[in-house]
């Protein structure tokens, strides 16, 4: 049964209960306008439902405050032995998700690598990536980013492509360390970058300039909406509503032109003028899947889009990408089978897009849970939905440590969607009902997703602090369990 089936069936269940039980009063105080929270740390009613501080998205803000920023240094840069195996690494781990760099790039880092890295916005761009390559091994060295981080007066000070792909890449720095404020801010002022760029009348001349606009634009937006899912900061998700209708989605992306694994120079350029057949494709649909998806759990997970959508915003977010995605993943039936087979098999190629599928489930499910949740009991009719919620968490739990594992720049925001999705799954389990339906290996899952949490958690004081709630919630539900 298809999801559109399934929800249709859960739609009129809803109906005769939109207003909580006289005995939960306390809950229906900050009901929102869609009769249920969305599943999200910065929404303080979901906070309620679980159990947890009604501010906890500004709390784990506060103690990332506590994070030291990377310190700028004069420190010269040192020349890389070899930037045939950096390039490699860098795509490995970054380019295949954030595929922002212009095609002619590696022209560009081989000649700043010969030249010393010259005071430039080309030369902090190479630093970047060589950095980046570094950390994705688990290596730091600080001599080329603290030398990026000495360019950055002349990153704000230029208004230009180069510019904007350096702000993103130094919010891909702090995301791969763990420090979603510095990766925010950094996001942000790539953004504002971005804005008079995508908007300029000049732009239309250039075709490639467009495409790589364009894909930095969508990749800030992807950037910027993870951090501010369970962060509470100012996004620019209305911004990128209203614009979805006149900023196309990528439709071409370069790709490496090299062989996994060489270290050997390379003749020509590494980019080609045209993707490489298979493999340049292959990376633009998961940009352009993932983006579709995001823009999906945007509409569904936050308490802005719950409470204060206006209608101006539904109509610009109904006739965007996000339309065709939804008919394609949540209507089959109604898909042409060429668009539903390529959308499906980028999902199951991309590790990052089926947690996100798999995080849309869940809180399609949510809704039922909700209401079980506040009734304390489950009827004849509800109760069927449980299984399927727990079935969608498992999945999610499984996708998303796979794509920690790919894609370390998004470890942070996969670790606080596991958190928001166990706990909600945990609080759902506190009723006997529901926690009778769960299988023996859902519980292993949600010990998988606290052991997975343990290395993040050495590194950013938020996710210590996720993991330790999560553990004790578990604790106290094995005590349960066990009676």
């Amino acid at each position: 049964m298809s999801i559109r089936e399934r929800l249709e069936l859960i739609t009129p269940l809803l109906k005769p209960r939109l207003q909580p039980p006289a005995r939960r009063e306390d809950f229906s105080t900050t009901t929102s306008a869609r009769n249920f929270p969305p599943i999200s740390m910065v929404s303080p009613h979901f906070m309620q439902i679980l159990g947890l501080p009604s501010d906890l998205a500004s709390l784990l803000y506060r103690l990332e405050a506590a994070v030291s920023p990377v310190v700028e240094s004069s420190a010269e840069p040192a020349c890389i032995n070899s930037p045939e195996l950096i390039l490699h690494r860098f795509q490995e781990q970054f380019y295949q998700w954030f595929p922002v760099l212009h095609p002619d790039f590696t022209i560009h880092f081989f000649e700043t690598n010969a030249a010393g890295f010259p005071h430039s916005t080309k030369a902090c761009l190479s630093l970047l990536v060589s950095s980046l390559a570094s950390l994705g091994h688990g290596q730091l060295h600080r001599s080329n980013s603290d030398a990026a981080f000495s360019m950055l007066p002349i990153v704000i000070q230029e208004c230009s492509v180069t510019s904007a792909q350096c702000l993103v890449l130094f919010s891909l720095y702090f995301a791969s360390l763990l420090q979603p404020r510095q990766a925010y801010t950094y996001i942000r002022l790539a953004f504002l970058k971005i804005q008079p760029l995508v908007k300029s009348p000049y732009l239309t001349q250039e075709p490639s300039e467009i495409t790589l606009t364009t894909r930095l634009y969508w990749t800030i937006y992807l950037m910027e909406s993870e951090i501010s899912m369970h962060l509470n900061l100012t996004s620019g998700r209305k911004l990128c509503c209203n614009n979805s209708t006149t900023i196309p989605l990528p439709t071409s992306a370069y790709m490496w032109d090299c062989a996994a694994g060489s270290n050997t120079p390379w003749r020509s350029s590494p980019f080609s003028g045209t993707p490489p057949s298979g493999q340049g494709y292959l990376a633009n649909s998961h940009l352009a899947t993932e983006i579709h998806l995001q823009l999906v759990l945007n509409n569904h997970t936050s308490p802005v889009a719950a409470a204060e959508t206006s209608s101006t915003e539904a109509n610009a977010c109904s006739s965007s990408p996000l339309a065709s995605l939804q008919d394609t993943l949540l209507f089959p039936h109604t898909a042409s089978h060429a668009t539903q087979f390529d959308h499906t098999h980028q999902i199951s190629e991309s590790p990052v897009c089926l947690a996100k599928y798999h995080l849309y489930e869940v809180s399609a499910y949510w809704p039922v849970i909700y209401r079980i949740i506040l009734d304390g009991i489950a009827d004849s009719e509800l109760l069927p939905y449980g299984p399927l919620f727990f079935e969608c968490v498992t999945s999610f739990l499984g996708a998303a440590q796979m794509a920690i594992a790919v894609c370390p720049a998004k470890t942070w925001f996969l670790c606080a969607s596991m958190y928001t999705i166990s706990m909600a799954a945990v609080r759902a389990l506190e009723v006997s009902s529901l926690r009778l339906l769960a299988q023996s290996r859902f519980w292993g899952y949600l010990e998988a997703a606290v052991d997975a949490m343990r290395g993040p958690s050495e590194l950013s004081p938020s996710i210590r602090y996720m993991r330790e709630s999560l553990r004790e919630r578990l604790d106290m539900l094995g005590v349960q369990r066990s009676v």
